[in-house]
């Protein structure tokens, strides 16, 4: 089963690094590739009954997953259209998939299979970057592509801002391992530069976050006594709150708007009409929403009305309202409630740091909800691997 287990996770995390290619039929090789894990996961299940030794998912995750068909059943009801529970039913899948592979890999490595964990990360990660730097060259894609008013780099998978997203997946793997050689130490510095050359605002966020959290716990943890640790953490609150404040006053809608890349006008619409169908209370299923805000303002955005014509995908650029539109309110809850047992009495901060700087990234990127692309995995990962080992501590 361990060799099953590791030759399945092997071929999805290249088959889901293919699926953010730009080159056409890698990327569609990655679409249907990284499905493996469907009869593999249902093979699993099965096997694990017949002996007696399926492992139980964690409560509130089973939640979100329950949360999540209500919400398509709701939009069936109200649409008659399945889509929204075929890609609900996929994202519980993949979470599935998350949790057994993490039970198989503790049960072969023991107590130390987090490190292990991003041990093999490092080298399939590595041996996909080669990879598709290779293939890039071979197709002759162009490294380097338009973004905003200039050029950004793309690397192998053409696209600047995915490629920030699977540069910062890779700088975290390597970062978080317990011994690093010179050539991890190679890699971190190159994936950096990656992150800052391929000019992705969020991929850039996410690791300034990480690194003021990290600061943050290390003197909480380590150096700080009590009163200085509330003067510390008085003085971060009063920073946000003058951060919003010049956000929302000091700027017009316009120039927030323009810095957001249009994210303030998707945002406004989807709060707009979320109490539509009782999706705030109940969703409409994973796609659905964003379907829904697509067609009707198709009309008043060029931007809407040509991705409608290409048959392409709105994407509401935020994990919470993403969750929110999936599952209703309760399915965010449950999802907060979830991080929160993760986080709490987690003495390894640095993977405090890594899952809070994602939740940051949330608030302007979906990838939360998106557990194929690179860094949505790694987060998953992380989360269930930390579930479980808190289950095997404290029961």
């Amino acid at each position: 089963m361990a060799k099953i287990n590791n030759l399945i996770f092997t071929l999805f995390i290249t088959f889901s690094t293919f699926n953010v290619y730009k080159y056409p039929m890698i990327h569609t090789l990655g679409k249907y590739g990284k499905t493996i894990i469907v009869p593999y996961v249902l093979l699993y299940i099965l096997y694990k009954l017949y002996k007696g030794e399926l492992k139980k998912i964690d409560s509130l995750t089973l939640s979100i997953f329950a949360f999540f068909i209500i919400g398509s059943v709701n939009y069936i009801m109200n649409s008659f259209n399945y889509e929204g529970l075929i890609y609900s039913l996929i994202f519980i899948i993949y979470i599935i998939y998350f949790y057994y592979f993490i039970y198989e890999f503790k049960a072969q490595h023991g107590e130390d299979f987090i490190n292990e964990l991003f041990k093999k990360l490092k080298n399939l990660f590595l041996f996909n970057m080669i990879v598709g730097f290779v293939i890039a060259l071979g197709v002759h894609q162009p490294l380097w592509v338009t973004n905003k008013d200039g050029l950004a780099f793309g690397g192998f998978i053409g696209v600047s801002l995915l490629f920030g997203w699977f540069s910062l997946s890779f700088f975290f793997i390597v970062y978080f391992l317990k011994q690093k050689k010179i050539l991890d130490y190679i890699i971190l510095g190159v994936t950096f530069i990656f992150i800052y050359l391929s000019d992705g605002r969020g991929s850039q966020m996410v690791l300034v976050s990480f690194f003021l959290f990290h600061i943050y716990f290390k003197l909480k943890f380590m150096y700080l006594k009590y009163y200085l640790y509330l003067f510390l953490k008085s003085i971060l609150f009063i920073f946000v709150l003058l951060t919003i404040y010049y956000g929302i006053v000091g700027l017009s809608y316009g120039k927030i708007n323009e810095i957001s890349t249009g994210r303030l006008f998707i945002w406004n619409l989807a709060v707009l009409n979320i109490f539509y169908d009782n999706i705030f209370y109940l969703g409409y299923g994973i796609n659905s929403y964003p379907d829904y805000l697509l067609n009707k303002y198709a009309h008043i955005s060029y931007y809407f009305k040509d991705l409608r014509h290409e048959g392409g995908k709105l994407s509401l650029h935020s994990s919470y309202l993403t969750i929110i539109t999936t599952g209703g309110i309760l399915s965010l809850v449950s999802f907060l409630l979830l991080v929160k047992k993760v986080l709490y009495k987690n003495e390894a901060y640095q993977y405090s740091a890594f899952i809070l700087s994602l939740l940051v990234g949330g608030f302007v990127e979906q990838f939360i909800m998106s557990p194929n692309i690179p860094i949505s995995t790694l987060f998953w990962l992380l989360v269930i691997s930390l579930l479980i080992q808190k289950k095997e501590i404290y029961g």
